[in-house]
């Protein structure tokens, strides 16, 4: 399963959220956002990563 997050920053602060989406994280990260108090949530990082399993 991938993992993806998503960071955006308000003036609340900056905050992380992880989901197996790009979308679904933003969304989430967006909301805790603007539910901490901040305005102006902007999303200024996303990214998602493959597992990588290496076998020993």
């Amino acid at each position: 399963m991938r993992g993806c997050s998503g960071a955006p920053v308000g003036r609340g602060g900056t905050l992380f959220s992880s989901s197996p989406t790009i979308e679904e994280s933003k969304s989430h990260a967006l909301k805790q956002c603007e539910n901490g108090g901040g305005s102006d949530c902007q999303v200024i990082f996303e990214n998602c990563a493959e597992p990588e399993f290496q076998k020993f």
